[in-house]
């Protein structure tokens, strides 16, 4: 919670996502833990070097062989992605695509003047069930790059609702803890890609590009977070992909 209340609830008039603090104090059914597990931004490519330098980081890189979900909404395949950890639990992605391509075409700049930049694992457990605080670094990072929203412009977020309980991973569970969802038109099941996660939507892709559910949320699943991370106790995740 502590990453949402510092850096991106501040920003609601900015990001035009009033209807979020609805959701979250009157729609979603009471977790034991809440977060922002995931941040997406847009960045140019002068603040990924300024971020290089102020945190002076190293990254593997190699060519995905697979496309994936990434933040523009489209199943992309980058053509370099860069990682790093910046602690056991929480990874930095920087890559280039064809949607990042577009957007600096669209501003008539250097193909390379744009890159996505991601953080992952915000909001983790350690395996006794207690959350994970964050480290210095990954704190000062998050303050570095919220301190330049005009070169790195936030995208979306995936925010978690965690329940301490072992639930079978079904619509049903997801209505019952998120009754709004069920008003939502293409907020169905979707395919299951792993037996432990749960994807509600409908999948509508055409030409790479999936709409979101609704101008607020982008998707949402439903998974086994005990499972997933080898837990000793039980423990389910809501998560929602939030747009900003």
């Amino acid at each position: 919670m502590k990453i949402f209340e510092k850096y991106i609830k501040p920003r609601f008039d900015e990001l035009k996502v009033e209807g979020l603090e609805y959701l979250l104090n009157n729609e979603i059914k009471k977790a034991d833990f809440i977060g922002v597990d995931s941040v997406r931004l847009l960045s140019t490519a002068k603040f990924v070097d300024k971020l290089r330098r102020a945190f002076n980081l190293t990254f593997t890189t190699g060519i995905p062989s697979k496309r994936f979900f990434s933040s523009f909404d489209f199943y992309t395949r980058p053509s370099v992605m860069n990682r790093t950890k910046l602690s056991d639990n929480v990874t930095l992605l920087i890559y280039h695509s064809t949607a990042s391509n577009d957007e600096a075409r669209s501003h008539k700049m250097r193909l390379d003047s744009r890159a996505f930049l991601e953080l992952h694992g915000l909001n983790q457990y350690h395996a006794n069930g207690e959350q994970v605080e964050l480290n210095a670094k990954t704190l000062e990072m998050l303050n570095f790059i919220f301190q330049n929203k005009k070169q790195a412009k936030l995208l979306n977020f995936d925010f978690a609702f965690d329940y301490r309980e072992q639930a079978q991973i079904c619509y049903d569970y997801a209505l019952e803890k998120a009754p709004f969802i069920a008003e939502i038109p293409n907020a169905r099941p979707s395919h299951q890609r792993f037996k432990t996660c749960l994807y509600i939507q409908k999948a509508q892709i055409k030409d790479g590009y999936q709409a979101p559910l609704t101008p607020l949320i982008q998707n949402i699943k439903l998974y086994n977070k005990q499972e997933k991370n080898k837990l000793e106790t039980p423990l389910t995740r809501l998560e929602f992909c939030f747009l900003a």
